[in-house]
């Protein structure tokens, strides 16, 4: 994906330096463990800062200041009534749907510096609030049983506004199904928002 080559450009890694191995069905990938996410440190955040935020694109405009992060793939993790809960947070309370998959690394870097609110569903898009202003007032909706804590450390350390919205997991089926009460995330918008 470009954003891995724009984040070497940033870094100063030329393609000259990049060392291509031509994937096999034997090669093994292994991954981090579930604890990884406890694992950002201030440090990290200031690394982020400094060598990123330089580099944000300026022609997002600042009409993007209620952002919804939205998933073009919807699974895993989805929620069953999606199209009441995005009539409700884009119709009602005007927040502007944005795929980040359909921005470039310095676009979605201007995107999180510039909202002065945001809402989504736990997943990876929503690690770019290390980017964001101090101001900022973010939700993010978990379901109950993918409960890790990158999103919160990160703004924990950064001292942003950070309210986490957990829902229960309503499909023995697909353990990542979840329906949000719309009613509850009105009362929770009006007092974390005062939307």
């Amino acid at each position: 994906p470009n954003y891995i080559f724009d984040t070497l450009k940033i870094l100063k890694i030329s393609r000259k330096q990049i060392i291509t191995i031509p994937c096999t069905s034997n090669l093994l990938i292994s991954s981090f463990q579930e604890n990884y996410y406890d694992c950002v440190t201030k440090r990290h955040i200031s690394f982020l800062r400094k060598y990123f935020l330089p580099h944000a694109s300026k022609k997002i405009s600042n009409r993007l200041d209620k952002i919804y992060i939205a998933r073009k793939d919807r699974f895993p993790r989805n929620l069953q009534n999606l199209n009441e809960f995005e009539n409700f947070i884009i119709k009602d309370k005007k927040f502007t749907k944005v795929y980040l998959e359909d921005y470039s690394l310095f676009d979605q870097i201007s995107i999180f510096n510039n909202a002065k609110y945001i809402i989504g569903v736990h997943g990876a898009g929503m690690s770019n609030v290390v980017f964001c202003n101090i101001k900022v007032k973010i939700i993010e909706i978990i379901p109950s049983n993918r409960i890790n804590t990158l999103v919160a450390s990160i703004c924990m350390i950064s001292k942003l506004n950070y309210y986490p919205l957990v829902l229960g997991v309503i499909n023995s089926q697909n353990r990542y199904s979840f329906k949000i009460n719309l009613l509850s995330l009105k009362k929770y918008l009006n007092i974390t928002f005062k939307l």
